[in-house]
């Protein structure tokens, strides 16, 4: 009987959880490409390791970043303009990060993380404010990334993922079943 019981809390637990999640980021489309989600999974603890938390819980905001907040003019001399293979890779970033996209709630990251949506972000930053009336509050660390711009064929990718005051656009390549930072893109990173 005991055991119905908790069975039913973690169901119904469970599923008030992904109606909140589900209901939080209402209106936008979920990440489902597993390519895309394998390229999370590099990225991600990469960047939370360069906090000063990186062997914590990794917070990873649910919805992914607005072109507008990624500072594209900050790396416009690094953004592919020769190469016709990474420049297609960038029209398909720029056509993908049109409109905000969800993670999906499971992903196949090692480090055990949690997703944040930005209206919980929004929400620690009020009570923040509260606490230091007149002081802007720091963002609760978090790791926000893009949707992934990606070739016809899904062997290379350009990613952007940011964590508070630094981020960096990434361009990717699938060797031998794995994601790496492609040898023939750079690296364009910035810190405020």
């Amino acid at each position: 009987m005991r055991e119905s019981l908790a069975l039913s809390f973690v169901i119904a637990a469970t599923t008030v959880a992904l109606g909140q999640a589900e209901k939080a980021v209402q209106g936008l489309d979920f990440i489902t490409d597993s390519e895309a989600n394998a390229i999370y999974a590099v990225v991600v603890p990469e960047m939370w390791a360069s906090t000063s938390r990186p062997k914590d819980l990794i917070m990873l905001r649910q919805e992914t970043e607005d072109v507008s907040a990624m500072g594209v003019s900050a790396c416009g001399s690094w953004l592919p303009r020769k190469d016709p293979e990474w420049v297609e890779i960038w029209k398909n970033f720029l056509q993908e990060n049109a409109r905000r996209k969800v993670l999906p709630l499971a992903l196949p990251i090692s480090q055990p993380y949690r997703l944040i949506t930005l209206a919980e972000i929004e929400q620690i930053n009020a009570r923040l404010g509260l606490q230091v009336p007149g002081d802007q509050p720091d963002d609760p660390p978090y790791v926000a990334v893009s949707a992934i711009g990606f070739n016809s064929d899904k062997t290379k990718a350009i990613v952007y993922v940011r964590v508070r005051n630094r981020g960096r656009w990434s361009g990717m390549e699938r060797r031998d079943g794995k994601w790496i930072t492609a040898p023939d893109s750079s690296i364009c990173s910035w810190i405020a």
